[in-house]
């Protein structure tokens, strides 16, 4: 059986639907997305850092010395004073005058105790050489006094505007003030302008020094790793279970 006019003119319609189809397709095609394309090779990658704190307050024990003080070492009218609480005293300086006699104010690994001449030989003359030394004077080395020697004390008294023995005379020491360290911070002024004092009486008041700080509680929850304390005069690394022994600060 032959087919009619009008099943040859649908066939022809569709064949004609399908090669528009085929063709718009063809136009339309996007090819491959960008994305998808190949890329160059991974060489090198940005690392970031992140800190991560875990801040804890700690409680101390803490044990503190005696009260420290600065002498003086002869008796007298205190006729001046440069003494200022929360000032310091600093070795190669003079801040208290009895009786109008400036006294120099020096530092050294031991306390002068006596009046020394040539000749005189101790642990204190060295003491003397090393602190002399420090302070920028020429001074002969060993435990024996010397000329050098006299001639290097002569020379701190006048650089702290101090009046200076003759030559040849022996060091007195009650016109030297001690300090325990090259410079100190004064807490309290004890003697002013215008007060009696003796061999032996306190100038100065220094804060009192911290001899041992101990941790009372450490947290157990904290992130693991070492750890830093943190003080008002620095700080000091430590481990979570660590004692805090001799911090080298102090309290007022």
């Amino acid at each position: 059986m032959r087919p009619g006019p009008a099943s040859v003119l649908t066939f022809a319609l569709l064949t004609a639907l399908a090669a528009g189809t085929g063709a718009g397709a063809a136009l339309t095609d996007p090819g491959m997305p960008e994305a998808l394309t190949a890329g160059s090779p991974l060489t090198e990658a940005p690392v970031t850092t992140r800190d991560l704190t875990d801040r804890r307050s700690l409680a101390l024990r803490v044990s503190t010395g005696e009260v420290r003080t600065v002498t003086v070492r002869s008796d007298g009218l205190l006729t001046g004073s440069s003494c200022t609480s929360g000032g310091t005293l600093d070795s190669g300086t003079s801040s208290f005058a009895p009786d109008r006699t400036g006294l120099l104010s020096l530092h050294s690994a031991e306390p002068l105790w006596r009046d020394l001449s040539v000749g005189d030989r101790g642990t204190d003359v060295t003491a003397l050489h090393d602190a002399l030394r420090a302070l920028g004077h020429d001074v002969p080395t060993g435990d024996r006094v010397t000329s050098g020697t006299l001639r290097a004390y002569r020379a701190a008294l006048v650089a702290a505007g101090l009046r200076a023995p003759a030559a040849g005379d022996p060091l007195d020491h009650t016109r030297v003030v001690w300090l325990p360290e090259p410079s100190v911070i004064v807490s309290r002024c004890v003697a002013g302008t215008g007060t009696d004092v003796a061999a032996g009486d306190a100038l100065a008041e220094l804060p009192t020094a911290v001899q041992q700080a101990v941790l009372v509680t450490v947290p157990t929850d904290g992130a693991p790793g070492g750890r830093r304390g943190r003080r008002t005069a620095g700080e000091r690394a430590h481990r979570p279970d660590r004692r805090l022994r001799r911090m080298r600060s102090r309290c007022t």
